[in-house]
């Protein structure tokens, strides 16, 4: 008897110490079994990257095949004008803009430190063509004609008028009108700006090098309306800036108008040869930058979601976001010059001049930037970019029936994007679409 119970209770022991055994074993398997989510860095977040952007234009429009360069980074224009560099670091740029058959240019971009990641630095330039005088010709007693370096084949843009007895014997002289290269320059402040431009340039070049007037030289610039009565810029509202002229002399800082031409007095007594600048003055104005919708995000203007409910991380997902830039019309040239009761043959000459301070030409056009971003496993990330747009004012003063009027141009900016951006737990968005980008 005892030793059959002996035989029992180590059956017993046994079988308890096998269930033992095989129930250790099933736990230690399902734990190893065990999977965690998956842990990346998203480049989004922890990569740097600056846009600087724009146009770059002459007198004729785009610049298409313009370098810009700084540094290590370079571009080149577009049919469009358009550039676009990519920078890693805050600082500021000095961008060296060339274009054959043009002066070089220098222009900078600046980015302070905490500049929001993907900021984008708008930098326009407007080339000038080198200048190229033609025949010298005897300059006592005649009349020179100047003509627009950027489009020759078209009439006179000025006339050079010397009097007989106007220079010393055997003077010689030749002129051309010209745009001067410039950086953009645009509306910024929500209060009235003064500012001032010019596209009718004149660069006269005399032998000798120093010849000076011995009787008052007029430099006539002919109006664009062929009747004065429909319109012209205020003489009250130029100058004239030159690069030979002191500054002291007024006769060398004030615009005549007569016969339906602009006048440029260079006095007697005074250096010919120089550059000669016209300025048209007119206000600028900007409205607060505000949202207007959303850039596109892989082909959808909206906050994009891509939410990943795996285990692995999602990584390397190309986001193609284009940046709208430029500008629009909202009242253009002819349209308030109509309001006030002008002809619109001065719309040429102040959408010139408003394309000088805001850069590029009527219309807007998409910076493309090629962003990488990961998630990680049970992860969802939102993106989108605000686009941000600016209203503004342009506003000259145009003598129409011998009464000075304003003339008002409105239109509407893109002026960069603001981006919306997360990548959290999934827990901590609702809905979207499994592994997927939405």
């Amino acid at each position: 008897m005892t030793k059959i119970m002996k035989k029992k209770s180590l059956f017993l022991g046994s079988a308890l110490m096998f269930a033992m055994t095989f129930s250790t074993t099933v736990l230690t398997s399902c734990h190893d079994d065990d999977k965690k989510y998956e842990e990346v860095e998203d480049p989004l977040r922890s990569q740097t990257a600056y846009y600087i952007a724009g146009t770059i234009t002459d007198a004729n429009g785009p610049l298409a095949g313009a370098t810009v360069k700084s540094g290590e980074y370079s571009a080149t224009t577009d049919a469009k004008g358009v550039y676009s560099l990519t920078v890693n670091k805050t600082g500021i740029y000095t961008l060296t803009v060339t274009a054959e058959g043009h002066d070089d240019y220098e222009a900078t971009a600046e980015f302070t430190d905490g500049t929001a990641n993907h900021s984008l630095m708008v930098v326009n330039v407007k080339m000038s063509t080198t200048i190229e005088f033609g025949e010298m010709q005897e300059a006592d007693g005649s009349t020179i004609e100047a003509p627009k370096i950027e489009n020759p084949e078209k009439e006179n843009a000025a006339t050079i008028n010397i009097p007989t007895g106007g220079t010393e014997e055997n003077t010689k002289i030749a002129a051309v009108v010209f745009e001067e290269a410039r950086e953009a320059n645009p509306a910024t402040s929500t209060q009235p700006e003064a500012s001032k431009a010019s596209v009718n340039n004149v660069a006269i070049k005399t032998e000798p090098a120093d010849a000076v007037a011995k009787e008052d030289i007029i430099i006539a610039i002919p109006n664009p309306s062929t009747d004065a009565n429909l319109g012209y810029f205020d003489p009250e509202n130029m100058e004239v800036e030159s690069s030979e002229a002191p500054a002291t002399r007024a006769a060398a800082k004030t615009v005549g108008f007569n016969n339906n031409n602009y006048i440029i007095t260079i006095p007697q007594g005074e250096k010919i040869a120089g550059k000669y600048s016209p300025r048209v003055k007119f206000t600028k104005q900007a409205a607060a930058s505000v949202a207007d919708g959303y850039n596109e995000v892989n082909g959808k203007a909206e906050i994009i979601k891509i939410e990943n409910r795996d285990y692995d991380a999602l990584e390397n997902i190309t986001l193609t976001l284009k940046i709208k830039n430029g500008w629009d019309y909202t009242v253009s040239p002819a349209e308030a010059l109509k309001a006030a009761g002008a002809s619109d043959a001065l719309a040429t000459y102040i959408n010139n001049y408003i394309e000088t301070e805001e850069g590029g030409t009527n219309g807007s056009y998409e910076i493309e930037q090629k962003l990488t971003a990961s998630v990680s496993g049970n992860h969802v990330l939102l993106y989108g970019s605000k686009r941000m747009v600016r209203v503004k004012t342009y506003t000259f003063k145009v003598v129409v029936g011998n009464q000075s009027k304003d003339v008002k141009v409105e239109l509407k900016s893109y002026t960069g994007h603001q981006e919306e951006y997360s990548n959290n737990p999934v827990s901590q968005h609702s809905g979207g679409t499994t592994g997927g980008q939405g």
